[in-house]
């Protein structure tokens, strides 16, 4: 993966963790049983991301 890709990849990923950030601190305005499938759905996505974002970093050494 080229310097460029790299830095739009990491970009996108950064953007991704801060909005999936917002929809965590946001879940408590939610009924439980909502909040607990929105939690559960952004961990998931979260975890992805920072896979994804992990090993970019990794790569980039």
């Amino acid at each position: 993966m080229n310097k460029d890709l790299k830095a739009v990849v990491g970009n996108v990923l950064q953007n991704n963790l801060a909005v999936l950030g917002a929809f965590i601190v946001l879940s408590p305005s939610l009924p439980e049983d909502q909040q607990q499938k929105l939690l559960q759905s952004l961990d998931t996505m979260k975890k992805a991301n920072q896979a994804l974002l992990d090993m970019l970093n990794h790569t980039n050494g």
